[in-house]
Order: C-alpha cells, then sequence, then structure tokens
C-alpha cells in the first residue's frame, strides 16, 4: 500500500440541527445524496444499499424519519447539501467540505492505493515519481494529501500540463 491516508467517513447529519429547533413529528423525511461508492453507498439497484445507507436507514428510523437515498454526480451532490436541496451526503471528509457538520465518530476508513498494468513497472515513491507517468482522477473527488501536493497544483496551472505528462 503506497501512500495511503486515512480520512474520515461520516454520515453528514444537517437534520440533526433541525431535530433540536423543530419538532420531529414534522420531519418524516430526509434526503441524504451521494455518488456510488459501495460497500459505503451502492446503486440504487444493488441487492445491497450500502452500510453508511442502512445505518442512516436504522438511526433516522428510531425517529420515524424515512431517508431518501438519491444517487447523484459526486459534485453535484456536494453542491446539493451546501444549498440546502437535501440534508445530508453520505462518504464525504472533513477536509473535502469542512463547512458541513461531522459526527464525532468516524464511521469508516478509506485508503487510497495506486494501481498499474501488471507489466507496468513503476512504484509511487513520492510525488516526483507521478512526473513519470499520467495519473487518472476524477474530478471534484478527494484524493487527500496528493490533491494539496500534486492534483490540485496540476489541475490549476495551465502549463503544467506541458511540464509533465500531468493528471488526466
Amino acid at each position: 500500500v503506497v501512500n495511503t491516508f486515512m480520512f474520515k467517513m461520516k454520515l453528514i447529519f444537517l437534520l440533526f440541527i433541525n431535530i433540536l429547533f423543530h419538532n420531529t413529528a414534522t420531519a418524516q423525511k430526509i434526503t441524504l445524496v451521494a455518488d456510488p461508492w459501495c460497500p459505503y453507498n451502492c446503486t440504487l439497484d444493488s441487492n445491497f444499499k450500502g452500510y453508511l445507507v442502512e445505518i442512516a436507514e436504522l438511526a433516522f428510523s428510531n425517529h420515524n424519519i424515512n431517508v431518501d437515498y438519491v444517487i447523484m454526480p459526486w459534485a453535484r451532490a456536494i453542491k446539493s447539501v451546501l444549498e440546502g436541496k437535501s440534508d445530508g451526503i453520505i462518504g464525504v471528509g472533513k477536509k473535502e467540505v469542512p463547512q458541513l457538520i461531522f459526527p464525532t465518530q468516524e464511521l469508516g476508513i478509506a485508503t487510497h492505493i495506486f494501481y498499474t498494468k501488471n507489466d507496468f513497472n513503476w512504484q509511487y515513491s513520492g510525488v516526483t515519481s507521478l512526473h513519470d507517468i499520467t495519473l487518472g482522477v476524477i474530478r471534484g473527488y478527494s484524493y487527500g494529501e496528493l490533491d494539496n501536493l500534486y492534483i490540485s497544483c496540476l489541475l490549476n496551472t495551465s502549463d503544467a500540463a506541458d511540464e509533465h505528462k500531468g493528471v488526466q
């Protein structure tokens, strides 16, 4: 496992603020959004919803609140919660969207690992080793410290692609 890091996973329950200030009898449904990231939260047609979705459903069912789990692209999910269109997001880290409310206890841990083809003789040995490869990432996703050290710099610099093979 190379350049792994742990970041706290969580279910963001913005509804807790509402529970503190409103009568819970009026709240019958909350909307939690995410893009599929099984086993944390899976696709809607899967036999397994994902353990974070199941935890949310169990926690809120104790208060007679139904969970509406909606799949959408990651950047749109974050925007939806920040704009108040959705109540919470599943599987986001504190550094990714620090203005949200997080539980004190994480519900999961993610580790980032580099994968290559079997016949590709490359190993991660620090940020400079990335200059020799093309790194595929998904815009809007969090890649921990690698975001700050490498990815964000390349995505925000117009001539970075000329200097390195870069990020795609």
